[in-house]
């Protein structure tokens, strides 16, 4: 985006969190000086930055989240002038977040599922092995249980939250299974 619009005449820049240091602290010095008028960039740019004259804020994909949308949005008009925030999409997008939607929040039946694959795939009965580890690769584990990795997280986590296991992401540490 920021190649296209210099093309046409905008002093446009590119902002991400893979950019070294350096290059980051020239980014925003440019653009809070306003010798570039446009950063491209994902959301590693707006956090902390507090530019008062911030007129438009385009977001050319569907944030995850309100939340994510109104802080981003948030940084323009802080000076009290009138600024606009714009979203553009298409179907795409749109089926996108619905597809992790459904990854995000698996169904009771669904977690459920996941609960006694587990219990299967270690060969533990209710009540045996509490507080035992066992190392656990989601991939294999997918792979054997035919089960869609983004959504067993996503159960594994509910189930976390619930007491049911202990999950590290650690590769030096395994899951546990209570």
């Amino acid at each position: 985006y920021s190649k296209e619009l210099n093309k046409n005449g905008i002093s446009a820049d590119y902002y991400h969190a893979g950019l070294i240091n350096e290059d980051r602290k020239k980014v925003e010095k440019e653009w809070m000086d306003n010798y570039t008028r446009v950063v491209v960039s994902t959301n590693a740019f707006g956090m902390g930055i507090d530019k008062p004259d911030v007129r438009w804020v385009i977001h050319c994909d569907i944030p995850n989240n309100l939340e994510e949308y109104y802080q981003e949005s948030g940084r323009a008009g802080r000076d009290g002038l009138a600024s606009k925030a714009i979203v553009i999409y298409n179907q795409e997008d749109i089926e996108f977040q619905e597809l992790m939607l459904d990854y995000n929040f698996p169904t009771k039946k669904e977690i459920e599922q996941v609960y006694q694959s587990i219990s299967n795939y270690y060969k533990v009965a209710v009540g045996d092995n509490k507080g035992k580890g066992f190392p656990f690769d989601i991939y294999k584990f997918c792979a054997k249980t035919k089960l869609e990795p983004r959504k067993v997280f996503s159960a594994i986590k509910i189930l976390e939250k619930e007491g049911y296991f202990f999950l590290t992401d650690n590769e030096l540490n395994s899951s546990k299974v209570k």
